[in-house]
């Protein structure tokens, strides 16, 4: 739920209605199929709480980041999901697990949703990046 640290749900798209009230259901006679696509960050690390950049590192969901996975999954639940795809990450597949084991679905792995690689800044607090590397991270902040 916003603002109660819980991963963030995202919006459907404008336009693609549920249909059936699933997430990816099966259109009626004569109707366009619609689908919608629901997207949810995974639960916090402690790298999340110290304010390291994570990029493809692979720190495991915190005490907070499990609780959150929890709320997500209560969440997700009423939305009927027919299809659960995880990042391979472990911070992401920690998250579906627990959405899966309460919507009872497998979570399909897929390696091309893994967030970007960010290479020497993985690991690195926002300010030791900003030190290490100035003109990158002015760039990147400007972004």
């Amino acid at each position: 739920m916003p603002g109660d640290g819980a991963p963030a749900l995202g919006a459907p798209a404008v336009g693609a209605p549920a249909v059936g009230g699933h997430a990816f259901g099966a259109p009626t006679a004569g109707a366009r199929e619609h689908r919608r696509l629901i997207l949810a960050r995974h639960g916090q690390t402690a790298w999340n709480a110290e304010g390291r950049f994570q990029g493809q590192a692979d720190p495991p969901l915190d005490a907070t980041g499990l609780a959150q996975a929890e709320r997500l999954a209560a969440e997700v639940l009423a939305l009927r999901l027919d299809v659960l795809v995880s990042s391979d990450l472990l911070r992401a597949r920690q998250t579906a697990m627990v959405v899966s084991r309460a919507c009872g679905l497998e979570v399909e792995l897929d390696r091309d949703l893994r967030e970007i690689d960010l290479g020497l800044w993985q690991g690195l607090h926002r300010r030791q990046a900003s030190e290490r590397f100035p003109e990158e991270y002015r760039h990147w902040s400007h972004l």
